[in-house]
């Protein structure tokens, strides 16, 4: 939120992988490594990738994840796919390409698995007056922690409570 400006800005993608129709693919079972196998899919519905860097609730951003060489996760940003790789011994039939596709899928079921990554294009819009009003009406509490940023990705960091916080802070640190 950026309610200096009045803005609403969504820079991140969250793809519940098993509630969207992506047609998954593998480079092949153990195309790479013994005990590894990478799956891909193409965005192409769905906001383009900006960046490499994604992370998968089954899995840890991995930039060296792509077919399988690694565990992990990662992103194509030109040609706009996500890549997730896992230990072969982790799917339940990696008898062929095919059954371990569907193998992958059933973990993504069961797993309900989220991918999250950097849009090439955020989603911007301005602000109802009502939401300006409900973000102005937030309180905070002694000990909150305050964190700002700025469209330039300015960030401060700072404790509710103001002044009189960080005086009864400082008196205790110092023993005043």
């Amino acid at each position: 939120m950026d309610l200096k400006h009045g803005k609403y800005v969504q820079n991140v993608c969250d793809l519940p992988l098993k509630d969207i129709d992506l047609e998954w693919c593998t480079w092949g079972v153990n195309y790479i490594v013994s005990n590894g196998t990478g799956f891909y899919a193409y965005l192409t519905k769905y906001a383009h990738v900006g960046n490499t860097k994604i992370l998968a609730t089954i899995c840890q951003h991995n930039i060296d994840a792509w077919g399988g060489r690694e565990i992990g996760c990662n992103a194509v940003v030109n040609n706009n796919y996500i890549t997730i790789s896992l230990h072969t011994s982790d799917l339940d039939d990696a008898s062929d390409n095919k059954k371990a596709i569907e193998s992958f899928k059933k973990i993504v079921e069961q797993t309900d698995t989220h991918v999250l990554y950097v849009r090439a294009e955020p989603i911007e819009r301005d602000l109802t007056p009502e939401e300006i009003q409900a973000y102005k009406n937030l309180v905070t509490y002694a000990g909150t922690t305050i964190v700002e940023n700025d469209a330039e990705c300015y960030m401060e960091v700072s404790a509710g409570g103001g002044d009189t916080l960080r005086a009864k802070k400082l008196a205790l640190l110092l023993g005043d």
